[in-house]
């Protein structure tokens, strides 16, 4: 599903199938938690990437979450599971203009097994309290919003886990990150899109994110230094008043999005923000066309980028298209 949809009155009478029932006839704008967090980077880039973009890692890293969630959903791990997920993944990756290197399944299953160990040393207990790969939504009526010409704002999302632990109702998200870096407790905590919308969203006691690879990197080298201090988690804590916060917060950051994104959902009508890593030929499908900073060659960094981008394997490989 792409990060963001709108639907506003020219598409009344011809309901998308991402729209609840109940909103049919009213202008409504969804966005995923993902999106929001991409908006916060750069406007401009965020509505680019509509349609999903991939490098190597990434990749990797949905191929061995796909292959995970089969796992756990069949509480069995085999040949057949895996190649069913990876086959799943790797024609959805295919769709979106991405072609798998050779040994990308085998990278992808090394990952997935890696996550599957902290699933049982951690989360197989508490079976058959667990779900897997769980969609959810939140539906913000924004009607006597003057800021917004939306009447409503969907968010939505997918938490990797949602266990209820046995006797006590705890409810804890479970989020796996397959990066080889992790950032500080600190600024998860405080700062991640994906912990306040999961946290009302799923009502959430504990968000807890796993980063096992930037802890033990699969080539053997030195994890990284923050996982290694943390031990490769992060814990965020979210009482019942703590969320409803969060949706305050959430909506209050949306509103002006959803306002833009109805007027335009062209890229070049939304501002641009270079303002560090994401401003790159690497990271960024606008840049990486040649448009806004990437037009300027002549600038060395720019230019730099672009040549670099084109030999690293983790950068984008698909285009914008829309």
């Amino acid at each position: 599903m792409p990060g963001f949809d709108v639907y506003g009155p020219p598409d009344f009478g011809r309901e998308p199938d991402w729209l609840p029932r109940e909103l049919a006839g009213h202008s409504a704008v969804r966005l995923s938690q993902s999106f929001i967090e991409a908006w916060r980077k750069c406007p401009r880039s965020a509505v680019a990437e509509r349609r999903p973009t991939y490098g190597l890692a990434a990749a990797e890293g949905i191929a061995a979450h796909s292959i995970v969630d089969r796992r756990i959903a069949a509480q069995a791990a085999n040949d057949e599971i895996d190649a069913a997920a990876a086959a799943e993944k790797v024609a959805e990756l295919v769709g979106h203009g991405w072609t798998p290197p050779e040994g990308f399944i085998e990278r992808a299953t090394a990952k997935a097994n890696v996550l599957t160990n902290l699933y049982l040393d951690l989360y197989h207990q508490y079976q058959p309290n667990i779900e897997t790969e769980v969609s959810g939504m939140m539906i913000f009526d924004v009607r006597d919003d003057p800021r917004t010409a939306a009447e409503f704002i969907i968010i939505t999302g997918t938490a990797d886990l949602v266990v209820t632990i046995p006797d006590t109702d705890h409810r804890v998200g479970v989020d796996w990150k397959t990066g080889t870096t992790m950032p500080e407790p600190w600024e998860v905590q405080r700062y991640v899109v994906q912990q306040r919308v999961y946290s009302p969203m799923f009502d959430l006691d504990e968000m807890v994110f796993h980063y096992p690879l930037a802890l033990n990197p699969l080539d053997g080298s030195k994890g990284h230094w923050v996982a290694q201090r943390y031990k490769g988690i992060v814990r965020c804590e979210a009482d019942a008043p703590t969320r409803e916060r969060y949706r305050q917060q959430i909506v209050e950051e949306c509103v002006p999005i959803s306002d833009r994104l109805l007027r335009s959902s062209d890229p070049f009508d939304h501002d641009i923000r270079p303002t560090g890593w994401h401003c790159s030929a690497k990271w960024c499908q606008v840049f990486a066309r040649g448009e806004c900073l990437g037009v300027h060659r002549e600038v060395a960094w720019v230019d730099k980028s672009l040549r670099e981008a084109g030999e690293d394997a983790n950068a984008i490989q698909t285009r914008r298209t829309t």
